[in-house]
């Protein structure tokens, strides 16, 4: 792709692109919460099965995470650097200049994904607090 003239049509095709990473990411992140979820409650019922069975789950939406990650950085080093400088800027949810609607949605996209992960290490604090006490890895 980096070998096209960088115009407004070649602006639409990378942020078609890039938005299907950042839908494929969100989707993983709502679902490890949604698990996430289910493994505190699971453990404050003892149930260790389940915590089992759904931790199993978590990471593999763990993994579905880093496979975007890792696609999207792929796929936008094969484009124009003017390109990778605008992904960059809307990954940190910054305005760019002749902004449209596709790159807007990767902009709130990348805020929804920021939100909840902030969410799910929340409810791994409490977790870790619960079952680790003191010796919890998240300290005060």
């Amino acid at each position: 792709m980096s070998d096209h003239m960088y115009d407004e049509s070649y602006r639409k095709e990378w942020a078609l692109e890039v938005l299907k990473f950042m839908v494929a990411r969100k989707n993983h992140f709502e679902e490890t919460l949604r698990i996430t979820k289910e493994v505190s409650e699971a453990l404050d019922r003892n149930d260790r099965v389940s915590v089992q069975m759904l931790l199993s789950m978590r990471a593999t939406e763990l993994e579905g995470i880093d496979k975007t990650i890792i696609g999207l950085e792929q796929f936008k080093q094969q484009l124009h650097p003017q390109a990778q400088q605008e992904i960059d800027q809307l990954l940190k949810e910054q305005e760019i200049e002749g902004q449209s609607p596709e790159m807007e949605k990767i902009a709130d996209t990348a805020g929804r994904c920021r939100r909840l992960l902030q969410d799910i290490i929340a409810v791994d604090k409490r977790m870790s607090r619960h079952v680790a006490g003191a010796d919890s890895f998240y300290k005060e």
